[in-house]
């Protein structure tokens, strides 16, 4: 490696990856990186390093050593610099598979952060207006709104939700609401283990809230908030990012596309399989044996419709 601007900015990582195996004197360093930086150019990193806190050093001619947040940054770089070599030795399928992962990870990250962010208020009371609410209605009944950091208790009125105001990064065109009769309520109500709980179709404590927001996600999806305690014109009101309600279907695919690899399934094994794991998928959603009853489906299915039955099985384990 020459000993250019480009070397030189690579000394830094090359001395945290070099302690990794230790404690190590200055001399030790210089010999270990001495094919590619000067003492000079060592010497003023290992300065830097010093100061910023990745490195100590036991007394003047003491060995330097890797701070625990040193550590972490020397690991962090060498897994960049394996993932650099599988991506170079990466076959045109492999780069291609490493791209989906990249994508799904860069997806985890963004479903993670909207599901953070309560509903824009000034975007919802328009979203609102446009459907024929009242503004009033609105404002008097939907805009203060529910936080991480708040919980409805039996002291606190029920037909208001705390807000916390994020207009400035999206518009009413990024979210979208669902309207739900309280007559639709009222029937899961008349299906549930605590029919009578919620009196007058309120949300007004704790458990009736948990019990609603557990209806939500499991007939919406984890997307929605609730925007309302009470109906609103005969309506609970549900919101959602349409990003994340985008993502969730993305990387419900992705996840269910996952299966197909994973068993090396063609098409025509997929038109079969398919339709059962997405099945399996959102009925039985974050289930830790989910995995299993997957597995366990193909082993039934395989063993029905394939004809080198024992073949296929052996080829799932």
């Amino acid at each position: 490696m020459a000993r250019g601007v480009a070397a030189r900015e690579n000394c830094p990582k090359d001395i945290l990856i070099t302690l990794l195996d230790g404690p190590k004197g200055f001399e030790q360093i210089v010999s270990a990186l001495k094919k590619d930086y000067s003492r000079g150019t060592i010497n003023k990193y290992l300065n830097e390093l010093y100061e910023t806190g990745l490195i100590t050093r036991e007394g003047r001619r003491g060995s330097y050593k890797l701070t625990t947040e040193g550590k972490i940054q020397a690991e962090k770089e060498v897994m960049k610099q394996e993932q650099n070599r599988r991506i170079d030795n990466a076959s045109p399928e492999e780069f291609e598979k490493m791209k989906k992962e990249l994508e799904h990870y860069k997806r985890l990250d963004r479903i993670k952060e909207l599901e953070k962010f309560p509903l824009p208020l000034t975007a919802t009371i328009k979203k609102l207006c446009s459907l024929g609410f009242k503004n009033e209605d609105v404002e008097n009944k939907v805009f203060k709104y529910w936080t991480s950091k708040y919980r409805p208790t039996e002291h606190y009125e029920p037909e208001l939700i705390p807000f916390k105001l994020i207009d400035e990064e999206f518009s009413q065109d990024d979210i979208e609401v669902k309207l739900i009769p309280k007559s639709e309520v009222e029937s899961w109500l008349n299906t549930s283990k605590i029919e009578g709980l919620i009196n007058n179709s309120k949300i007004d404590n704790v458990d009736k809230y948990i019990w609603f927001i557990t209806q939500i996600e499991e007939k919406f999806g984890k997307a929605w908030q609730i925007l309302t305690y009470d109906p609103i014109n005969g309506y609970y009101v549900i919101g959602a990012y349409k990003e994340l309600i985008k993502l969730y279907c993305e990387e419900f695919e992705y996840q269910w596309l996952n299966y197909k690899e994973k068993f090396n399934l063609t098409d025509e094994d997929w038109k079969i399989m398919g339709p059962y794991v997405a099945w399996l998928m959102l009925s039985e959603a974050g289930r830790f044996d989910l995995p299993i009853m997957i597995t366990e489906g193909f082993r039934e299915c395989v063993s029905t419709h394939t004809r080198n039955s024992i073949d296929s099985l052996k080829d799932l384990d």
